[in-house]
């Protein structure tokens, strides 16, 4: 896409439900992002609702307010209920989307930055856009209702169709959207986005990893790999397919789920009765890099229907720990292939468990192989730098 660079840089209106104190990923992503527009001269006006998702601090409700002024730019005063409950969720969705709406109509800005929550945020912010005749960038982390349809967890049902038809209208208004992935950009392409309005920004791996911690090898007493997935025990997970593995391959491996999420309960019920596989709970930032440190191969997951939907980024935090990597995914899928590329691991079928235990027995009786694909996996951390990344999406906003 050729994009010529402006005289001045433009003021962004970045729009999104989530930032500090909320503890989302996207909420971290964006801080970060924030601050790179800060490091670039590039003023920004953050348009947050009321903190919901396991925020560090909360903000003093007053009733007569629809919003205030925050430390980043305007806090909307939304429903902040529990996200457990689906029509708690909704509730915190739809008064964020209307009292953001109404921000955004008079704030002053040159492009609008809109990111993926709540699901339904492009919508408005392309009308905003229209109205005002501003630039809008979607910054696309989970494309949906497709990624909940495609994994079964939702049927097309009249009300999702409609949304899916609004989505795709907004899509196509978008002076560019940003993807996170190649399988990403695939469905972008199928839902009718011109492929000159799309560009490829991988999250990157925000974690500082050290050439000497990342190859130090894991000192136990143990006589079987340590398999670890770390993260999110949620939606995207192929987790039929990696118990099932798990519990084929336990002469020769032990799995560890390090983690919590919407699906935790069911995975201990799938776990119930086997010691191949042990869930432990979330652990300290600190703590949980040490923890990945200390696994012989480590796991990341795009469950069938997926695939381009949704694109996990941990998986370029995992390239720095100089370990093996098992993808359990469609091949078409953005960390298969990475890893296929960079030869550091397996991809395996999201199906069944009889490949990830093949994977498995494979490692586990091939140390030079492991340390082969480990070295692999660490030559590629430095390519997805997330400054680097994130200056890349600075770059398009600016000039798009």
């Amino acid at each position: 896409m050729s994009l010529a660079p402006r005289s001045e840089s433009p003021r962004v209106l970045v729009w999104n439900q989530y930032f500090p104190p909320d503890t989302s990923a996207t909420a971290s992503l964006l801080a970060q992002l924030v601050d790179r527009f800060e490091v670039q001269g590039v003023g920004t006006h953050v348009v947050q609702g009321n903190p919901s998702y396991r925020p560090t601090r909360t903000f003093k409700w007053k009733p007569w307010e629809l919003w205030r002024r925050g430390q980043d730019g305007t806090v909307v005063h939304s429903a902040a209920r529990s996200r457990a409950r689906l029509i708690d969720r909704a509730l915190n969705y739809l008064t964020y989307t209307a009292l953001s709406f109404l921000v955004a109509l008079r704030t002053r800005c040159d492009v609008i930055l809109v990111m993926t929550d709540p699901p339904i945020a492009v919508v408005p912010a392309v009308l905003v856009g229209k109205l005002r005749r501003k630039r809008v960038v979607y910054w696309l982390q989970d494309y949906h209702p497709e990624f909940m349809v495609g994994i079964g967890r939702i049927r097309p049902w009249p009300l999702v169709r409609v949304w899916s038809w609004a989505h795709r209208w907004a899509l196509r208004r978008c002076d560019l959207v940003i993807a996170i992935g190649r399988d990403m950009r695939d469905r972008l392409e199928t839902a009718g986005v011109r492929s000159d309005h799309i560009e490829v920004v991988a999250n990157g791996s925000s974690v500082d990893w050290s050439s000497e911690a990342a190859s130090r090898t894991r000192v136990s007493g143990a006589d079987k790999l340590v398999v670890l997935h770390a993260g999110e025990i949620g939606m995207r997970g192929a987790w039929e397919a990696l118990v099932a593995g798990a519990r084929d391959a336990a002469d020769v491996a032990s799995l560890v789920l390090l983690g919590d999420g919407v699906d935790a309960d069911w995975v201990r019920e799938l776990t119930a009765g086997s010691d191949a596989v042990t869930i432990e709970p979330r652990l300290p930032w600190l703590e949980y890099t040490r923890r990945l440190l200390d696994a012989d191969v480590l796991i990341t997951m795009v469950r069938r229907g997926a695939e381009g939907y949704s694109v996990p980024s941990k998986t370029y935090e995992l390239f720095g720990c100089a370990r093996p990597i098992i993808v359990i995914a469609d091949p078409s899928s953005e960390p298969a292939r990475l890893v296929t590329e960079l030869d550091c691991g397996f991809v395996v079928s999201p199906d069944d468990g009889h490949e990830f235990a093949a994977a498995l027995r494979a490692l586990a009786a091939d140390p030079g192989l492991r340390e082969r694909l480990g070295a692999n996996a660490l030559k590629a951390k430095d390519a997805f730098r997330r400054d680097d990344q994130l200056d890349r999406v600075v770059a398009l906003v600016t000039n798009s």
